[in-house]
């Protein structure tokens, strides 16, 4: 993923960053034949702050949570709503400056997402 944020102080910045992550999904059934659905994410991240020179790369962890309702329309079609939120932290470390020379702050990317979904599903 690419993230560019453009208000800062500075002009653009542009982060990379690149991740995994483990999933657990748990899913039941209602009488009235409603799926419910959720997921649950843990992961493990790299991000990379341009000038690369000056912020080193970081690691960061992350999560995210998705909740999917499938209601019955027909006897094999759906309509889907999911959504949820993803978090994820990552934050740098800049070597000490020598002795009279300002100190940059480490660097950090706090990214946040909600995705929200509508669609129609078809069973074949």
């Amino acid at each position: 993923m690419n993230t560019q944020e453009g208000i800062s102080r500075g002009g653009n910045s542009l982060a990379h960053t690149l991740g995994i992550y483990g999933l657990l999904g748990l899913g039941i059934t209602t009488r009235s034949g409603v799926d419910i659905a959720a997921t649950l994410g843990l992961g493990l991240g790299h991000c990379w702050v341009p000038p690369f020179d000056l912020y080193a790369p970081s690691w960061g962890g992350g999560a995210e949570l998705l909740i999917s309702v499938a209601i019955p329309v027909d006897r094999d079609t759906d309509f889907l709503v999911r959504s949820g939120a993803g978090i994820a932290y990552y934050t740098g470390d800049v070597p000490p400056a020598p002795e009279g020379v300002w100190q940059r702050p480490d660097p950090y990317l706090l990214h946040i997402h909600a995705p929200i979904e509508l669609g129609f599903r078809k069973r074949f």
